[in-house]
């Protein structure tokens, strides 16, 4: 009777196993605080401007998101969200335009030889849980936007 739902225990126990590394995952590199800080309103205008989807994206902790971060942005500011496979453990967040405040570098997040210029996003409510973006991407991001900031 129990080699008939071996299968079944493994394909569950893989499961809780991917949602427990995405959740710890997600409080380590700092995207549940932001979240925290920054929850989507409820009256949000859905109307964005513009939607950009990341090719790399690194966070606090070693942590390097590539290709599942979308970014919205509407006059307001920033909703930050993460493609579906992901999206239970990494809620959505929105940030103003007025909090972000950003930092050119030349370095990359782990010190190698710089292949392409960053920038650093940090935020007022969260200054601990900063976004390292290609300079490239927000540059395109904010022609986009209007260029808020």
């Amino acid at each position: 009777m129990v080699e008939e739902y071996a299968g079944y225990l493994v394909i569950i126990a893989i499961l809780i196993g991917w949602m427990i590394i995405i959740r710890v995952l997600s409080s380590s590199c700092g995207w549940r605080d932001l979240a925290e800080k920054y929850p989507v309103p409820d009256d949000i205008d859905t109307d964005f401007i513009t939607k950009h989807r990341l090719l790399n994206l690194a966070m606090r902790r070693h942590s390097n998101l590539e290709l599942c971060v979308i970014l919205r942005c509407n006059y307001d500011g920033i909703l930050v969200s993460m493609t579906r496979c992901f999206w239970p453990m990494f809620p959505s967040f929105f940030v103003p335009w007025q909090d972000i405040v950003t930092e050119d570098t030349d370095k990359t997040r782990f010190g190698l030889i710089p292949r392409y210029k960053q920038v650093i996003l940090r935020f007022k409510r969260s200054p601990d849980s900063p976004l390292y973006l290609r300079e490239t991407e927000w540059k395109r991001l904010l022609q986009k936007a209007g260029n808020p900031i």
